[in-house]
């Protein structure tokens, strides 16, 4: 249910092997709506986080 209610942030909701059971691939118009996202996903599940910098042209 939380997935469904953050619908507008999220791009991708891959079930995946290895590290973990779950890739979300999300965008946030704010640091503040992530911050408030992975504080809320906190009460859910642990989670670890990447940050893209750059996207790069191949």
């Amino acid at each position: 249910s939380f997935i469904k209610a953050q619908q507008k942030y999220i791009i991708q909701n891959y079930k995946i092997s290895g590290d973990g059971c779950y890739l979300l691939e999300c965008k946030f118009p704010s640091n503040q709506l992530l911050d408030q996202f992975l504080t809320d996903l906190n009460q859910h599940a642990n989670y670890k986080l990447s940050i893209v910098i750059n996207k790069t042209g191949v």
